[in-house]
């Protein structure tokens, strides 16, 4: 930049005429031209600048007065330059003016060079102060402006009115820059255009854009209007603003308060702070601090409802503070029902009193009074009920949580219902969960009612014990306390801990009885177990298992095992079934496996040694103490037996093999030594009868020797 470090200034006044009170004599303005030389050294100054004046009331610090004028781009040649300033009709009123000049190259990235010292006014531009001293139809007010139109009045001191027809400027320093029939009333308050607008007393430094027939009231400090039709600002409503619009309205000491737009909106009485968006209808009501509300159509947030919201939407009405409406149609907050949302949908509720609750969207939703921290995720006409306090509705139709059933879910589904504490119904469809912390996980017309209770899913199952689970299936019942069953279809489980695993019609009744499965059995005893088709175990500890047949077969003994095989029963007692025992279809008896390709180790046994051995074996009769004192049983010690015979698995147990082995060793045995004897007698017999022989030939021949003797 060029050093400039000389200036001579050169002022004159052009085009000014001082007006008379001559009727019709037209107006000057507030500009006059200024004229100067800039020198560079002992050269003149040529080229392109910019220039910035500004009016002081001192000769060095003081104060501005009125607005800085900039020039640029000015060419500047041979030094000299003119340029026309404006610094307003009341910067010249009587008292002594400095003009400070800044410069600096075309398009320079730098401050303005401020050139020393300041330039005292010479008293030619004090003819504006003269002319704004001349009398001028309707400038009333001590140094008022009157220009253009007709029957425009400044009455104000240093009032002006711009131009237009019948407008009013009664404040000190007010302004009406033009239209027709505008008041501004407020000290500093302005008018910029429109019609009808009118700015009351006392409405310090408000101003109207312009529009048609808009009011700010009296006291209505530093409010705003920028447009629009038949807006209005109440009294006190301190920097209250209508941005435009239809017939909105802002009532008395709601101050910040403000309507961007729309039609027929209206913020009440003692809402400072509050904000309407725009749209129609749409309303905060009185003694309402900040609250907002968006848009749309007809909606309105209610008295004392602090900080609320509505978003947008239409007919919505909220009267909680802090609370929300996002949207939608015929949504509502009631009375303090503080921190609460609805994010949108069509006719949901949240009831009076009901705290940090959440209406996701939907159709219809309710959440009742007094119930805090609810949530309603979405869904058709699903409801929470009053004092349920963190109950949740993930959505579906119809659904419904209780009264006071704190922390209760209804996950989705139709006409479901979750009415005690901690209760949850997953979905499905008319399923009930009314015992706390009880479960209805989907299905339909299922019902939980016991404490901790469970249904799993199906359909009309209940579960109605402490603790008892239907897992599933048709028609089950569990009632007894941790009763199970697992599924199926009309099966009961009623005893304490008892289980139904499934099947059909079965009946588990008992302290910890059981029935896995089949059809219509029934284990009604202490820890009694029934199963297969029609097996009955009806006393404690009885193990009853029937085959398909379709009769009864019934327990007859406590801790007994009863089975109807009518195809028999077989034991195997390795992994491979190649060894075990058979009860064979319709046999009374077990039989053992004795095949020779099943046996190792084959000895010949003598008979008569076991016999021998057999005989010297201790027998006595005895019971197992185990047993009621009047059995009584027959037979050896396994110690005798071990000993004598040295078989079995240990000297504790006799086997039934065993036994019958011996015995029929024995038998052998015996049979040898009855052969024996049978031999030894025959061959005595033998001897016998040849002797007899022989001793009849004697007597024969004996009785022929005496017979002559005997018959003489």
């Amino acid at each position: 930049m060029k050093r400039l470090n000389c200036i001579e200034l050169v002022l004159a006044l052009a085009s000014l005429i001082v007006a008379t009170g001559r009727s019709g004599a037209a107006p000057v303005g507030t500009a006059f031209t200024y004229q100067g030389r800039l020198a560079d050294g002992s050269n003149a100054a040529n080229g392109q600048y910019e220039l910035q004046f500004v009016l002081f009331d001192a000769g060095s610090g003081g104060n501005p007065v009125g607005p800085t004028n900039f020039i640029a781009p000015l060419a500047v040649s041979n030094g000299q330059f003119t340029v026309a300033l404006d610094f307003g009709g009341l910067a010249f009123d009587g008292n002594a003016r400095w003009l400070e000049i800044g410069l600096r190259t075309n398009g320079a990235a730098r401050d303005f060079m401020t050139l020393r010292p300041r330039q005292l006014l010479t008293p030619t531009p004090y003819a504006l102060y003269a002319l704004s001293l001349a009398p001028r139809p309707g400038a009333t007010g001590l140094y008022a402006t009157v220009g253009g139109g007709t029957n425009n009045l400044a009455s104000g001191e240093a009032a002006t009115v711009g131009g237009g027809h019948q407008n009013t400027s009664s404040g000190p320093e007010a302004s009406v820059g033009g239209g027709s029939g505008n008041k501004a009333g407020g000290g500093f308050s302005t008018v910029a255009g429109g019609r009808a607008n009118d700015i009351r007393s006392g409405a310090h430094s408000a101003m109207i854009g312009g529009g048609e027939e808009n009011t700010i009231q009296d006291a209505a400090a530093y409010a705003t209007i920028a447009g629009g039709n038949n807006n209005s600002i109440g009294e006190e409503a301190e920097w209250a603003t209508i941005g435009g619009g239809l017939n909105n309205s802002i009532l008395f000491r709601s101050t910040r308060a403000t309507i961007a737009g729309g039609s027929e909106n209206d913020i009440g009485a003692f809402a400072p702070g509050a904000f309407v968006g725009g749209g129609y209808l749409n309303s905060i009501a009185f003694r309402t601090t900040n609250a907002f509300l968006g848009g749309g159509e007809q909606n309105r947030i209610e008295a004392s409802a602090h900080h609320a919201a509505i978003v947008g939407g239409s007919f919505n009405t909220n009267c909680g503070t802090y609370s929300t409406i996002g949207g939608g149609s015929g949504n509502a907050i009631g009375s303090d029902s503080s921190f609460s949302t609805i994010a949108g949908g069509e006719g949901h509720r949240i009831a009076r009193e009901a705290w940090n609750n959440t209406i996701s969207g939907g159709e219809f939703n309710l959440i009742e009074t007094q119930a805090d921290d609810a949530t309603i995720s979405g869904g058709v006409q699903n409801a929470i009920g009053d004092s349920a306090d963190a109950a949740t509705i993930g959505g579906g139709d119809r659904n419904r949580i209780g009264s006071s059933a704190d922390f209760a879910t209804v996950g989705g589904g139709y006409s479901n219902m979750s009415s005690n504490q901690f209760d949850t119904v997953g979905g499905g469809a008319l399923n009930t969960s009314s015992g706390q912390y009880a479960t209805v996980g989907g299905g339909q017309n299922n019902s939980s009612s016991g404490w901790a209770a469970t249904v799993g899913g199906g359909d009309w199952n209940e579960s109605s014990g402490y603790h008892t689970t239907v897992a599933g299936g048709d028609e089950n019942t569990s009632s007894g306390y941790d009763a199970t069953v697992g599924g199926g279809s009309g099966n009961r489980s009623s005893g304490p801990m008892a289980t139904v695993g499934g099947g059909s019609y079965n009946w588990s009744s008992s302290w910890a009885s059981t029935v896995p499965g089949g059809y219509q059995n029934m284990a009604g005893g202490l820890c009694s177990f029934a199963a297969g088709r029609r097996a009955k175990a009806v006393h404690d500890g009885a193990f009853v298992w029937g085959d398909s047949t379709d009769a009864d077969v019934t327990s007859t003994n406590t801790n007994s095992w009863t089975v109807r095989a009518s195809g028999g029963v077989t034991f195997y007692t390795d992994t491979n079934l190649s060894s075990g025992a058979v009860l064979s279809a319709g046999s009374g008896s077990w039989s053992s496996l004795s095949d020779r390709a099943a046996k190792d180790g084959v000895q010949p046994l003598d008979g008569r040694a076991v016999l021998e051995q057999l005989a010297r074996l201790p027998l006595s009769t005895w019971r197992y103490r185990a047993q009621a004192p009047g059995v009584r049983h027959v037979g050896p010690m396994a110690q005798d037996f071990h000993a004598a015979f040295g078989v079995g698995e240990d000297e504790r147990h006799i086997s039934s093999v065993d036994a019958d082995g011996v015995a029929l060793a024995a038998i052998q045995g015996l049979n040898e030594k009855v052969e024996s004897g049978k031999r030894k007698a025959e061959t005595r017999i033998e001897q016998l009868e040849k002797e007899n022989v022989e001793l009849k030939a004697r007597l024969a021949a004996l009785e022929q020797l005496l017979k002559p003797q005997i018959q003489k």
